[in-house]
Order: structure tokens, then C-alpha cells, then sequence
């Protein structure tokens, strides 16, 4: 029942009605005029059971990956590198939390006392950034010359909602979160952003120019829309 799903309410003074959202980080929200009063959401709740009810799975879905970043991963997954790395926890004589990559496949965090998941997770976020500058830049000169396409220069950054972007100057700014991503859709941000250095909006001509590039570049993209919330985990995304 609606009632059993917990919410977050939002005042927004431009709402002119009530609104409700599935928020990957919060689960459901309730959006309210800045003057209607709160004590009017359980019943705007059953009027709206059958849409709850019809997103449900999302709601809890995200309610899952909230309580998610309460725990410290064992395990990290890079898709696009195809590499698996176990993460451990131990306590040594460092006043503060430290992380380092001991083997190729380990991750070691540490620290003198305990470690709380929101420490490990800052952590954890700060070398994903690293590992990603190691490997993006790379990746996107590669394709740059293949295809014979110049930009500026490439940022490796840990953006909340874009995948990359690219300035009027050429350069070309890449979420580190791609490698959670396979590398086939890595791929296709890459050259989406580097097509960008040609045709710098969403025009026909960009989209025709990307397909020949990329011929699957339509199946990519509807692809990334849904992958957000599936393979990024709840503690790189903040």
C-alpha cells in the first residue's frame, strides 16, 4: 500500500500542484506548492495509490540503494577495465583513514580506529577518480585519432548527472563513473562528446555524424538512460 512506502516532501515555490517523483537517491518524493500545507499528503497519497503502486519496484529500488551506502563494499567491479577488486578494512597506526591499492585486484582500507562507511565511501570515491584518470584520457585519444578528431584538453571529474559534457573550447569532461560501465558504452559517451568538438548541440547533423561513427549509437544512448541507477553503486554516487 502507498501508505507502507516511506517519502520525502519537497517545497518548491515554482510547483503550481502537488508532484510526485522517484528519486534514485531518495525513493519517492512528494513536491509541494511553498504555501500548501503538509498535513495534506496522506490524502494526496490515496488519491494516488495506483501510480505508487505502478512504481513501486523504482520506489524500493531506490529505498535499497539509499540503506546501500550505510555498508562498505567487499567488492568493486570495473566493467570497463574488466577488473574486480576485493576491498579490506583493518586498523593500523595512521591517525586518519587511508587507502591503498596493495596488489591489482586488492584494496586496503585503514585507519587507527574505527572506519565509518561514510570515511570508506570518501575514500573509495577519491581513488575511483584517480583510476579513472589513469585510464579515460588515454582511451579518448585513442579514439580521437582514430578517427581523425581534436579536442582541447580532457578533465576527469566525478559528476552527479552527466556521463561527460564538452565546452565550446573543446574540452571534453568525463565522469569518472564510467568505469562501471562496459566498455562498449564507454566507447559510446567518448565519441558522443568528441562530436561534440564538431557539431556542439543535439542537432540532425550531430546525430548523423555519430551514427556513422558509431552505427549502434541509438541503441547506446536509450541504454545509458536506465544505467545509472543499475550499475553505479549507491557509494560512488554522491
Amino acid at each position: 500500500m502507498s501508505s507502507e512506502i516511506p517519502y520525502t516532501v519537497r517545497t518548491s515555490p515554482k510547483a503550481r500542484r502537488v508532484l510526485l517523483q522517484i528519486d534514485p537517491r531518495q525513493g519517492l518524493v512528494v513536491v509541494l506548492p511553498a504555501r500548501l500545507d503538509p498535513g495534506c499528503i496522506p490524502n494526496i497519497l490515496k488519491e494516488k495509490r495506483a501510480w505508487i503502486e505502478k512504481h513501486r519496484a523504482g520506489i524500493l529500488q531506490a529505498e535499497a540503494r539509499s540503506r546501500s551506502k550505510s555498508v562498505i563494499p567487499d567488492r568493486i567491479r570495473l566493467r570497463a577495465i574488466g577488473a574486480q577488486l576485493k576491498v579490506t578494512v583493518r586498523k593500523t597506526g595512521d591517525t586518519s583513514p587511508n587507502l591503498r591499492q596493495v596488489q591489482p585486484e586488492l584494496l586496503e582500507i585503514s585507519a587507527q580506529g574505527r572506519i565509518g562507511p561514510g570515511e570508506a565511501a570518501a575514500l573509495l570515491r577519491q581513488w575511483l577518480q584517480l583510476k579513472a584518470g589513469e585510464v579515460l584520457p588515454a582511451w579518448l585519444d585513442h579514439l580521437a585519432g582514430r578517427h581523425g578528431l581534436d579536442y582541447g584538453r580532457v578533465i576527469v571529474r566525478r559528476q552527479k548527472t552527466r556521463w561527460g559534457s564538452c565546452s565550446s573550447k573543446k574540452t571534453i569532461s568525463l565522469n569518472c563513473k564510467l568505469l562501471f560501465l562496459r566498455p562498449g558504452l564507454v566507447e559510446h559517451v567518448l565519441l558522443h562528446e568528441l562530436c561534440h568538438t564538431v557539431h556542439p548541440n543535439h542537432s540532425r547533423a550531430f546525430w548523423e555524424f555519430f551514427k556513422r561513427l558509431q552505427p549502434e549509437a541509438p541503441v547506446c544512448h536509450r541504454q545509458l538512460n536506465r544505467l545509472w541507477q543499475e550499475t553505479i553503486p549507491a557509494w560512488a554516487d554522491l
